[in-house]
């Protein structure tokens, strides 16, 4: 494949010699033509790859389209509860709780018995207490100090200030505004009596008291408040620094402040079930859409698999025809490198052509889909397609071209240092006939003199 620039020649290096044969005159036209060629030695994907790359693409796409599941935030919530009921019932046998067996404790739906659950959910609620319990009235009551209390979130910062309260004796969140707070401990709270204590109080109280907050409160086990998810306390985080303390989010036809916009998505009132039911966007249904993304990369990952098999067949193929491999005693000369489908330039342009297949196959199906659904409704075609569309997909495709563009960086410098090259030469074999058509046809210039003399005329 090649490129071709036209660069126009200066009018300064172009003689004015009206008399010259056509042929000297051939090197002093107003343009010049600069080839560009891609290094014929360098490794890439035949037609072969690429179409095979492309229909894989083409393929997995299509069944994404057709067999992948829709985002819903109900049906994550649902899988998210199954997985929290089990979290918690594990963990309680690990600490020699006697639990009948899990036939006999779970429904054919996955999900615990209510009595059976409040029992794991209080028993490590009394083997692991945390002080911040204390303060849950300041922390908005049952309903909103597991979101409030930053010790009540699964993430670094929540073990941070589970770490810091044990030196500080007090409780770190946000009030009803989401302004930042403190709050003293009462005199009672659990609280380390040397640095050990306070940070084995810190860590592992702190880590398996929200494993028995995950699932609600033992007086409502399965359905009452769990804890926030990594991205909702993330948000909530964010929502008391000032850099989000002033954004507004749309909600009912009107704005509210961002952090009443997380504290919505967290007690329910946000999203709604088909009946009508709120529907918490805590842990469990931050789990539940986990597992849902993690079904839709199946179709992600069968399209890397296709790829990556056929490029190692390929490759190996092509190796032991050139190595003359007669018998597997002699597959030891064949090197690695040459077929192992790993940092590859043919490789990896492969797997950026079948994920932007994939994902423009899956995008077009998604936008179909939404458009029957929606019937000419934009809000809800909006709704619509982003819930259908695959979301691994789109984040293989850019990882796809981030390690592409590597390897296309490295093939324009090299384009551009040899073109540049040949501008150079070809600008040289131009000046040095310039210099001899100079001196052939010196005889029409004219000197100083002969110059005075005609502008006197």
């Amino acid at each position: 494949m090649s490129n071709f620039e036209i660069i126009p020649v200066s009018s300064a290096d172009i003689l004015d010699i009206s008399t010259a044969a056509s042929d000297e005159l051939s090197i002093l036209g107003s343009f010049e033509a600069l080839e560009f060629e891609f290094d014929e030695a360098v490794d890439k994907a035949s037609r072969l790859d690429y179409a095979v790359a492309a229909g894989s693409g083409l393929l997995t796409g299509l069944l994404s389209v057709f067999l992948g599941k829709s985002l819903s935030v109900e049906e994550a919530a649902k899988i998210g509860g199954k997985e929290a009921d089990k979290i918690v019932v594990d963990a309680v046998r690990a600490f020699g709780c006697d639990l009948p067996s899990d036939k006999a404790i779970f429904d054919k739906d996955g999900r615990c018995g209510t009595e059976v659950l409040a029992k794991a959910i209080k028993f490590l609620e009394e083997k692991f207490p945390i002080p911040q319990d204390k303060l849950t009235p300041e922390f908005g009551g049952g309903l909103q100090h597991h979101l409030r209390d930053f010790s009540h979130h699964p993430t670094i910062l929540g073990l941070f200030f589970s770490i810091l309260g044990q030196f500080t004796g007090m409780g770190y969140g946000t009030d009803t505004d989401g302004n930042f707070i403190k709050l003293l401990f009462p005199e009672n709270a659990l609280v380390g009596k040397n640095v050990p204590e306070k940070i084995a109080i810190g860590t592992f109280n702190w880590l398996f008291h929200l494993v028995s907050d995950i699932d609600g409160s033992n007086q409502k086990a399965g359905k009452g408040t769990g804890i926030p998810g990594p991205i909702l306390s993330m948000l909530k985080e964010l929502s008391s620094t000032p850099l989000f303390k002033n954004v507004k989010v749309n909600y009912k036809e009107s704005e509210i402040s961002f952090s009443k916009w997380v504290s919505k998505l967290f007690n329910g009132t946000y999203f709604k079930d088909s009946e009508g039911k709120p529907v918490r966007f805590d842990f469990r249904t931050e789990m539940g859409l986990a597992a849902q993304l993690l079904e839709q990369s199946l179709f992600v990952l069968a399209n890397e698999v296709v790829v990556r098999v056929f490029y190692t067949v390929s490759r190996l193929a092509s190796e032991i025809k050139a190595n003359r491999i007669a018998s597997f005693a002699e597959l030891d000369r064949l090197d690695p490198k040459g077929f192992l489908p790993i940092n590859n330039k043919a490789l990896t342009r492969m797997c950026a052509v079948s994920s932007g297949t994939f994902l423009a196959v899956n995008s077009a199906g998604s936008a179909i889909k939404a458009g029957i659904a929606s019937k000419g409704n934009k809000a809800a075609f909006a709704k619509a397609f982003f819930l259908n569309i695959n979301y691994p997909g789109i984040g293989r495709f850019a990882v796809a071209c981030f390690f592409d563009a590597k390897y296309i960086k490295e093939d324009v410098a090299t384009v551009y240092k040899k073109a540049m090259a040949e501008h150079e030469g070809q600008k040289q074999l131009r000046e040095q006939e310039l210099q001899r058509l100079s001196a052939k046809y010196r005889f029409l210039t004219l000197n100083s003199d002969q110059t005075r003399l005609l502008y006197s005329f």
